[in-house]
């Protein structure tokens, strides 16, 4: 039996940030574009559109401070999944009225399979027991009570997404090496030795005669090429790499996201910098993170990505701010110091820049 043993964890699908901007004129600027915001959500659902994107309203309630929900009860892990040893992650889309009551939940999609909620190895859309799951997170959504928008004259209801993770306790691969699943404990040592001694023309000849049997040998093939110098190669094979993980991978993915990230901001392509640095991989994760690479490569990809949502059309301002603000708030751990103190001049300069022109707004 697993009794005792399940954890029911409960994320938000993107970290909430908190911006220390206490200017009325800022808040009054953030609540334009919201309902401005809240505004096109509602004609591109009325239209039904195939894919309505509710990330600026997140961003925007985030910052007002009005995204977390006052009263949040915990799903109930299912029985029988708790029982086969089964975990599970729901994306649900939660309809919310002006005074924070949801109106309407729907569930986008289930996966559920074994082993990390994140890595999600295997895992199957619809998979077993998917029904059990999104019906546990649904009964919790449909008691939630978000903050009311009412002071801010709104009369939209808002619609945002939520992640549910349904975690058995021990099943977690945060850790970098936990995450080389279905890999033969030979390989991984041969891996390990071409690492330690910094072979990269031999993990390239080892990767490529496993390529296929693995996704991770393309990211390792990406790896070596980067290592020896021949970067178009690399960039091919991390680029596939993350074709075929689609998010699982976290850490492998996180840098091959930066790498690609930064890559294709000098390029000028901006709509893939945002896909790799923020919808594929949340580098924000990594300050601190030492595992896959250092605080001030973390800091210089978001660098690349908050700028390129100032640049993409329609601008993703509210997530511009946040992304900003997170490399404010990550710098200290960024070293040496001369590096730190070049990318606290550009954020800030980014930062206040986007602040300026919000107030402008709030000010009309």
């Amino acid at each position: 039996m697993l009794a005792g043993l399940i954890l029911c964890s409960h994320h938000l699908s993107v970290v909430a940030d908190t911006i220390d901007q206490n200017s009325s004129a800022f808040e009054a600027g953030i609540a334009v574009l919201l309902r401005q915001e809240l505004a096109r959500q509602a004609d591109c659902e009325n239209n039904q559109q195939a894919q309505c994107d509710g990330s600026e309203v997140v961003a925007f309630l985030k910052i007002l401070g009005l995204y977390k929900p006052i009263e949040q009860p915990t799903p109930v892990y299912p029985i029988n999944a708790r029982y086969r040893g089964v975990n599970g992650v729901v994306i649900s889309e939660l309809s919310i009225a002006v005074n924070g009551e949801v109106e309407n939940v729907s569930t986008v999609e289930c996966r559920s399979g074994d082993g990390d909620s994140r890595l999600q190895w295997k895992w199957k859309i619809d998979g077993e027991l998917c029904k059990d799951f999104s019906s546990a997170a649904s009964k919790s959504h449909q008691a939630y009570k978000f903050p009311s928008l009412a002071h801010l004259n709104f009369t939209e209801s808002r619609t945002v997404r939520w992640r549910s993770a349904f975690a058995i306790e021990g099943t977690d691969s945060s850790d970098l090496n936990s995450q080389l699943v279905d890999l033969d404990d030979r390989d991984i040592k041969k891996i390990n030795r071409f690492f330690k001694k910094k072979d990269w023309d031999g993990l390239s000849e080892f990767a490529l005669l496993k390529e296929g049997e693995h996704p991770l040998y393309e990211y390792y093939l990406g790896y070596a090429a980067l290592q020896a110098g021949r970067k178009a190669e690399a960039l091919q094979h991390f680029e596939s790499f993350l074709e075929q993980t689609s998010g699982s991978y976290f850490h492998y993915g996180a840098l091959a996201s930066s790498i690609l990230a930064d890559e294709y901001y000098r390029r000028g392509d901006y709509d893939q910098v945002i896909r790799f640095a923020g919808e594929l991989y949340n580098l924000r994760r990594y300050f601190g993170n030492d595992q896959m690479f250092s605080a001030a490569v973390v800091a210089q990809s978001l660098l690349f990505y908050g700028s390129a949502l100032t640049l993409v059309k329609p601008p993703r301002i509210g997530e511009a701010v946040m992304t900003f603000q997170a490399i404010k708030d990550g710098l200290p751990l960024v070293e040496p110091v001369a590096a730190r103190e070049s990318l606290e001049q550009m954020t800030t300069q980014q930062l206040m820049g986007l602040v300026s022109q919000i107030e402008a707004l709030g000010e009309q």
